[in-house]
């Protein structure tokens, strides 16, 4: 965790190992490799997944009954973790989140205090992307007049994170225009998990409408205990 907060994310596979001779020596790589032309042919790939099973299909028709003829008019994203690899649940992630921009035609800011600057990079020179230095997560997004939505994207975000966006957006009406992509708290997790810290988080989840999204082949961490929030 920073100064600021943010509980860095360290569950998502950002790194690989690499077995070599010695058995004894096995070195961790964080994608060491990580120019723009590999992240952006294994986004391309992700892409044509995500089209080819029609997942990003089902993730519209799901939005659309909730937005009822309403507008998503930005996406903050949170969390999203190291991407580039093909097999790394960022990259199939940020390829979602990609295609929902397009689809929108609308603009996102991605937040994530542990991405390298090819990373970075690679955000900034995508059409709708903007990287926000930085890891505070009280600003606030939805106005108390806003009619549309803003759709927070944090597919296996930490229950801080959580919990500061839900905080920050606590009027019925920021409430009403918030969707929250997020994790599936499932009786095991809540049964291991302390809340006393986040009961902002867990009151929402107890008392929100979810929407369960499917496995997905393409990479099955990427959105596997994933639902979609809104009131």
């Amino acid at each position: 965790m920073d100064s600021d907060g943010f509980l860095l994310v360290t569950k998502k596979k950002a790194c690989r190992k690499l077995n070599k001779k010695n058995e004894d020596q096995i070195s961790t790589s964080c994608a060491m490799d990580v120019s723009a032309s590999k992240i952006q042919r294994n986004i391309n790939i992700a892409i044509k997944q995500l089209k080819e099973e029609r997942y990003i299909n089902n993730v519209l028709q799901q939005l659309s009954t909730i937005l009822d003829g309403k507008k998503i008019v930005k996406i903050k994203c949170f969390g999203i973790g190291h991407f580039g690899e093909l097999d790394g649940n960022g990259t199939h992630q940020l390829a979602l989140l990609l295609l929902l921009l397009k689809h929108y035609k609308i603009e996102a800011t991605i937040k994530e205090p542990i991405l390298r600057q090819a990373e970075i990079d690679f955000i900034n020179n995508n059409f709708g992307c903007k990287y926000v230095a930085g890891s505070v997560l009280t600003d606030v997004e939805i106005s108390e007049s806003q009619k549309d939505y803003v759709l927070f994207f944090v597919p296996h975000g930490e229950d801080l994170m959580y919990n500061e966006i839900l905080k920050t957006h606590s009027s019925e009406n920021q409430r009403k225009h918030l969707i929250l992509l997020g994790n599936i708290l499932d009786d095991l997790s809540v049964s291991y998990k302390d809340f006393s810290q986040f009961t902002t988080w867990k009151k929402y989840y107890d008392t929100s409408k979810k929407i369960f999204l499917p496995n997905y082949n393409g990479c099955f961490g990427a959105f596997n205990n994933t639902c979609i929030m809104y009131n």
